[in-house]
């Protein structure tokens, strides 16, 4: 029995020696480096309570999509961690004013149907119990006349009295019962937009005594990221390009980020950071199939020349597209942080973005890009001329893929796509037309024939391109043309003439760079000749 009592007392003292406390803290989020994809957040607390010993602290308020192997924690006191791990919390705004209006008002009105269905109940029983006694004789007395006459109206009327009781009480509880639903539909639907499930932190800690500290936790959320922006303005010719650079943040992490910390990343934590690895590849014999057809086809590279002869393609060139004129955004003072792969913009100013997905544009840098202005045409697919402007080693800006907003002289251009991933070192940034600029490419027919030689047959083609300028001030101007290329040994391509032109053979293509003074006019010309055997027909085409 001893022993017994004994093994009891050391269970009760073990246990209670190793008993822990949970204490459950609120976490404010005060800082937040959103990446391309992604965003680490940081919740902290400068003020909890720690027992004495061995306990734990709750963290609540921190969004449900929390990475946990991302979890990182920092304390500040005389408290050491023994372990940290996270959690779903599925039953949160308990104390939100809006559910509680709606939580008393169902209790309240459930009462009142209660008691009213309790009245009915009673009168009910009474009607009953008037239907079971309506025997008007035993078996020792009988009635008078009068007194049956009596007993009839006391009967009928108390009946009459219970039953319009009852339909009274019936219409109140049916409009209670409605006015319940309606309430239990509106705070369901409210449960269902605004009580999410939240997250939770788990920490154990433990301390030789009690004290205070501060504990900050960071993590890595998915639902946020942001998307590079620009703006590209000009203010004339000879004018640097001004670059205002933009991010496009956004989040539905559950959380309204207020006056926060925010720091603009170009990481991107998400990505496959394996180093790819190549395997060998064999090469064999192709083995016909039952039917004779070959089970694999050898495709032949082709190479897409009417993409190759677009110049502004292969410099590096921004395709234009409309977009609605935005204004010009002031840069938030930021410090711009260079680490080895990858640029943090952390913003002075404290930032709102609210968890509803919704896009928050930001500028966040700006340079001044030198710039040399030039004219460019293709009159063979446009008759008219681009002003076009080229930003020379464009790559130490550390820009990132993305949209830009184009203006000129104040007025908006059109929208653009500024793509790194070009390996030109020269970025061309189209700023429009210029109509005071005329070019007319014609085909010289006196010069344009037809001839046979034995068994082939020779087409000469001539062109003449005219540019006018019409502008006060003198331009520089590029002119881009081509001459088809031959895909059979049969079929003979020969240029003939192309004064000035630097020909890129591979292409096809011809550049003629100029000078025009203001008012005048230049000419070029263009003349190549198809040589191939007479009984065939040649046409030109993009494969």
């Amino acid at each position: 029995m001893n022993r017994l009592f004994l093994f009891i007392l050391f269970q009760l003292s073990f246990s209670l020696a190793f008993s822990q406390e949970s204490n459950k803290v609120n976490s404010t989020i005060d800082a937040v480096t959103v990446y391309r994809q992604g965003a680490r957040m940081s919740s902290v607390n400068n003020n909890v309570s720690i027992p004495a010993g061995t306990s734990e602290i709750i963290m609540e308020n921190v969004p449900a999509s929390i990475n946990a192997q991302t979890l990182q924690v920092a304390l500040k006191g005389d408290f050491i961690l023994l372990s940290a791990s996270c959690s779903i919390n599925y039953i949160t705004n308990t104390n939100n004013p809006q559910a509680k209006k709606l939580t008393d008002s169902i209790e309240a009105i459930t009462e009142r149907v209660d008691w009213i269905s309790q009245q009915k109940e009673v009168f009910e029983e009474e009607q009953e119990l008037l239907k079971k006694n309506q025997s008007l004789q035993n078996d020792k007395n009988g009635f008078s006349v009068q007194e049956l006459k009596n007993l009839a109206d006391l009967y009928r009327n108390r009946m009459l009295e219970i039953r319009q009781k009852v339909t009274e009480l019936s219409k109140k509880e049916l409009t209670g019962t409605k006015t319940l639903e309606k309430l239990k539909s509106q705070l369901a639907e409210w449960y269902t937009s605004n009580n999410k499930p939240t997250g939770q932190i788990n920490l154990q800690v433990s301390a030789n005594q009690s004290t205070n500290g501060a504990i900050r936790c960071s993590y890595l959320v998915d639902n946020a990221g942001w998307v590079p922006k620009y703006d590209l303005r000009s203010e004339g010719l000879g004018k640097d390009i001004k670059l205002i650079y933009k991010a496009d943040v956004f989040q539905s992490t559950g959380f309204n980020w207020d006056n926060i910390n925010l720091t603009i990343s170009t990481g991107n934590p998400s990505a496959n950071n394996d180093r790819p690895i190549m395997y060998p590849r064999y090469i064999n014999y192709v083995v016909a199939n039952y039917d004779n057809s070959l089970s694999e086809v050898v495709a032949r590279d082709k190479k897409d020349f009417g993409k190759s002869m677009n110049m502004a393609q292969a410099t590096g060139e921004m395709k234009l597209t409309s977009s609605p004129a935005m204004e010009e955004p002031k840069p938030l003072e930021a410090t711009i942080a260079d680490n080895d792969i990858n640029i943090e913009y952390e913003l002075a100013q404290k930032q709102q973005i609210l968890s509803n997905g919704k896009n928050h544009l930001i500028a966040i840098d700006e340079h001044a890009l030198p710039a040399r202005y030039q004219y460019h045409t293709v009159p063979k697919l446009d008759a008219k001329a681009f002003l076009l402007a080229k930003v020379s080693n464009w790559g130490q800006y550390n820009l990132l893929a993305g949209t830009a907003n184009i203006f000129f002289e104040g007025a908006f251009v059109g929208q653009s796509t500024i793509d790194p991933s070009t390996v030109s070192d020269t970025l061309l940034i189209s700023l429009g037309r210029d109509d005071k600029i005329n070019i007319k490419r014609t085909k010289l027919v006196d010069m344009s024939k037809s001839s046979s030689s034995g068994s082939n047959k020779e087409d000469r083609y001539a062109y003449e391109t005219t540019i006018r300028n019409g502008k006060n001030i003198a331009i520089d101007i590029e002119v881009l043309d081509q001459i088809p290329l031959s895909k059979n040994q049969a079929i003979k391509v020969k240029l003939e003439e192309s004064i000035g032109a630097v020909y890129t053979e591979e292409y096809g293509k011809l550049l003629w760079t100029m000078s025009i003074p203001a008012g005048q006019s230049k000419k070029i010309k263009l003349i190549y000749s198809v040589k191939y055997p007479k009984e065939e027909q040649v046409a030109e085409g993009n494969q």
